[in-house]
Formats: C-alpha cells, structure tokens, sequence
C-alpha cells in the first residue's frame, strides 16, 4: 500500500530501495524484496535509508557465496539512534517542503527526457521516409483475408498471424525498397549462437566473463551481475571469446529475445552464452549496425519471425542473417550515427541533472540531523 518500503534481499549496497506511493502502489512485489511499514513518517524513513541508515543495511547483510544478501532478521537487529529519528521528525515539514520542491523539479527534468528508443526511430524513420501512422495502423489490423499462395512463401510453412501480419509485409516490402543488401552481406563470419555452461564451470575467481542474456537486456552489457567461468572452460571454447565491435543479440525468450548489445571494452575477457548469438561486422559503421538493431524496424522483423509458442520463442542466424539492413555509403553511415548519438548523449546530460537533484535531497536528510 501507498507509504510502504520495499529493500531489496540481493546487493544491499546497490542501494535498491523502493518506496510505494499513488503510482505503483496497485503492483505486487517479489519474494526478492523486504517489505517494510513505516511508523514514522515514510517519505522521510525512505530517504533515511538510502543515505543515513544505509551503512547499516550494509553492516547486517550477509555475505552469501556470491554476493552479499539480507534477510528480515538482519534489518530487525538494526539499532537507529534516538537522535537521528528525533532530529528528523523535529523538522519533518521543513525536510518535506524542500524536498517536494526538488521532487518536482526531477519530474519536469524526466517529462523532458527522451527515450533512446524514440531517438534512434526518429532519425531512421526520417532517412528512409517511413509511414508510422500507417504501419500503426496496420498493426491494429487482426482479422485479413490472405491466400494458399501466400502460406507458401517461406521454407517453414508458416501459416501464423505473427509471420503474415499486414504490418510485417508492409515493413518488409519496404525495406527491401530502401536496400537491396542484407547482413549476411557485411558479416566478417557466420552469426553464431554462443555456449553452454554448467554448474561447475563457472569461478568467481576466473578471468572470463560468461555473458548471458540476462546480462544485455538494458542493450549494454553489465558487467557487474555476470558470472565468471573457470580458465579450463574459457580455453575449451575459446571459439566463443567476444572483442571489442561484436554485437550479441539476445535469441530466445519474451521481453528479451532481440535485445543486443555492442561490445566496447577493447581488453574484454568473456564468453557469449547459448541462448545470444555474435555478429562480427565488416565494412559498415558498427554503431550504425547497432542503433540500426535496437529500432523498431528490425525489432518487428525479430518479432515476425520469431519460433515458438509463449515464452519458449526463439530466432536463429540463418532467420537473422537475411534481414535487410540499410546500405548507405560511409559518410551517410557517420553523419547519422552522430546524428542519433548526439542525442543521445543530450539525453545523458538530463540524467546527471536529476542525480544532482537527487544529491540535494540526500543533503536535505543528512543536514537535518546537524541542525
């Protein structure tokens, strides 16, 4: 309900608290959260914990075999000295008045930011001439008329409404309207599918890391939850070692098949998992190749061709390897790749202004206690 605390169990020091206000107090929560109630005032608690108290949380989490966890025994042995609570609740209109203010300041600052996504489908969107509200439209579309001749046009036989939808032919077409080349005409090797691993393979002292498509689903990789595998492994598939310039995209699963992510560290160490696969690019502005990935024109193409029914759907590099990818000369190439990373970047510029906002808030909660 609405002034409740969730703490999360698994990496307390990522400090991943969330408070549930009129927005998201109808969603339930994961056993993964520790659900707190407050007495106090909850707005307040909630800021406490993440700068006062959050040393604290800290102190009592447990080092598991991995990674540090807490439980709800741990928060209950938490002592809160008496005259930090006091000072809070003796300027608690002060400390809220101040920070609504900044709360509103942050929420204008997020209503002007733009998503990547919209960035990256503007920009292609207005170097191919390309319709939206008519592919929207078409997507609305459920019920067609086709034909026998039609079901017939793959090697599959695919007869779903996913493949033949009017909104995937109408994006098709059109691509293949705008270049005549697909990615297996700029691959510097076949697209292939990564690794498998078990249990004992993986070594938290390892040097390699195991990249799974848990860990490209913000379209970068993470690098922080990432497993790491013993060298033994790392040598036996050494086959499938990813390099700076690799894309690995994501080719299974709803929510996350299609995501890729593009490899930047030059001295990476890592193996690429079973379920993503690599593409290595050759004469073409990998950047491009990337932004070109993540925007909805191929994103719907991942979508119609996917296999599989609920969440077991999964794309492979034969299906990938054929889909149109836009053929423009090397300036082109450049000019719109710094078109859609200066954006992009302007959007970067955004975040740091709500961190600001949101240090100034810490500050409100940590000087309470001084005054």
């Amino acid at each position: 309900m609405k002034g409740d605390i969730l703490i999360s169990k698994i990496r307390p020091y990522l400090n991943k608290i969330v408070f549930i206000d009129k927005e998201n107090e109808n969603v339930f929560f994961t056993k993964a959260f520790i659900h707190i109630r407050p007495k106090v005032n909850a707005e307040i608690l909630y800021f406490a914990l993440r700068t006062l108290f959050f040393n604290q949380l800290n102190a009592v989490s447990r080092q598991g075999k991995g990674y540090p966890t807490l439980k709800e025994d741990d928060i209950k042995s938490i002592r809160f000295s008496k005259y930090i609570i006091d000072s809070l609740e003796k300027h608690n209109d002060t400390i809220l008045m101040k920070i609504n203010q900044l709360k509103t300041e942050i929420e204008r600052l997020k209503n002007s930011k733009l998503k990547p996504l919209d960035i990256i489908n503007q920009v292609f969107g207005e170097e191919f001439g390309f319709d939206w509200q008519e592919f929207e439209k078409l997507k609305q579309q459920k019920i067609f008329f086709s034909s026998l001749s039609e079901f017939a046009n793959n090697i599959d036989c695919r007869m779903g409404l996913r493949f033949h939808n009017k909104a995937g032919k109408y994006l098709y077409s059109f691509l293949c309207s705008k270049t005549k080349r697909n990615i297996k005409d700029f691959i510097d090797e076949p697209i292939v599918l990564g690794q498998s691993v078990s249990p004992n393979d993986y070594d938290d002292e390892g040097e390699y890391f195991y990249i799974a498509m848990s860990n490209i689903k913000t379209y970068a990789f993470e690098e922080e939850d990432c497993k790491k595998v013993s060298e033994e492994y790392a040598l036996n598939n050494i086959k499938k070692i990813v390099k700076k310039g690799n894309i690995l995209l994501a080719r299974s699963g709803e929510g996350t098949i299609g995501k890729v992510a593009l490899i930047e560290d030059e001295e990476i160490n890592a193996i690429f998992a079973d379920f993503t696969q690599r593409i290595r690019l050759i004469n073409y502005n990998v950047l491009l190749a990337y932004y070109y990935f993540r925007s909805d024109f191929f994103q719907y193409l991942v979508y119609m061709h996917k296999k599989g029914l609920g969440n077991n759907t999964n794309i492979f590099p034969s299906q990938i390897q054929h889909f149109p990818i836009p053929d423009w000369e090397e300036t082109k190439q450049n000019e719109i790749v710094l078109r859609i990373k200066t954006q992009i970047d302007a959007q970067n510029l955004v975040d740091l202004a709500i961190e600001a906002k949101q240090q100034e808030i810490n500050e409100i909660i940590e000087n309470a206690i001084k005054e």
